[in-house]
């Protein structure tokens, strides 16, 4: 990999919660000098995006393969990814309460409205301070809060605020600026058992695999069910790879004689002010993390 920014710093392809943009500094010095010996990168995990979109900002050129299993992320990519129309839709998308009351309330099967949808829950998950999950309650109460109706701290709040103030708080992707990230870079909406195979079926060992999945007995809180954490590890056996996970006793004698990093994680409060984390970055046991 090698060449400038080719964009402008975005944050996420699209708001979530979890998202590594408080841990970067602690993955960057790894990823920018191992990733940069790999002709792939593959992230099968890819969420906001977060990752993904720094390696790309520092390397246009290289090849990226990128997967996540979630229904309503994977279908939001495969649209972002290979349709146009939807792309320009979401370039011109009007931050109207109409819409928005259609969108959080739709239950049909375009993939084209879903994946509008899916943008439109995450902003307000992400404004009214909860995640997004599928079919969770918690996006019906932001949207209310946002909306005015439900007397809390935010039924000052109408869809008019919410619109104001959306791209502060997640800006729409600029396409034109976006071909960059297309470049080279493929999405499947697969579990990360296939998208590591195709990364070793296309490239062989000349990959670099960076694994964000959910933290150990966390998937509830994504309206997931329970990942197979040792399914992982066994997948990522003699890869060369980075994986961020929180600091548990499980993950680290599953990763027993694997280098792990223990880190802090800075992350702002809903309330107010900084709450601090504690997480580790377990890497392939021949390499060790470069610190910038």
């Amino acid at each position: 990999m090698d060449g400038e920014a080719a964009m402008s710093k975005q944050n996420t392809l699209i708001p979530r919660m979890g998202n590594k943009q408080y841990a970067w500094k602690h993955i960057k010095g790894y990823i920018t000098t191992r990733a940069s010996f790999s002709k792939l990168y593959c992230e099968p995990f890819l969420g906001s995006g977060y990752v993904f979109l720094r390696v790309k900002e520092a390397y246009p050129d290289q090849y990226c393969l990128l997967g996540d299993l979630n229904d309503q992320i994977g279908n939001f990519y495969l649209q972002l990814f290979y349709n146009e129309h939807f792309q320009e839709a979401l370039q011109h998308l009007p931050y109207s309460e109409g819409l928005f009351k259609y969108l959080l309330g739709y239950d049909g099967d375009d993939d084209e409205v879903r994946a509008m949808q899916t943008y439109y829950k995450s902003k307000t998950a992400i404004m009214g301070g909860s995640s997004m999950r599928e079919g969770n309650s918690n996006n019906i109460g932001a949207a209310k809060m946002l909306l005015g109706r439900d007397g809390g701290r935010h039924s000052g709040q109408s869809a008019k605020m919410f619109i104001r103030n959306s791209n502060k708080y997640a800006p729409k992707p600029k396409m034109e600026k976006m071909d960059s990230l297309f470049y080279r870079s493929q999405f499947l909406h697969k579990d990360f058992n296939a998208t590591i195979d195709l990364a070793t079926k296309r490239f062989g060992d000349d990959v670099f695999y960076y694994c964000d999945p959910p933290y150990f007995e966390t998937e509830a809180v994504y309206g997931m069910p329970p990942f197979d954490h040792a399914g992982l590890r066994q997948a990522l056996e003699g890869k060369n790879c980075m994986v961020s996970y929180d600091d548990c006793e499980y993950i680290r004698n599953l990763y027993e004689g694997w280098d792990i990093v223990d880190i802090e994680v800075s992350k702002q409060s809903m309330k107010g002010g900084k709450k601090i984390r504690k997480e580790i970055l377990i890497m392939s046991h021949d390499n060790s993390i470069n610190e910038i």
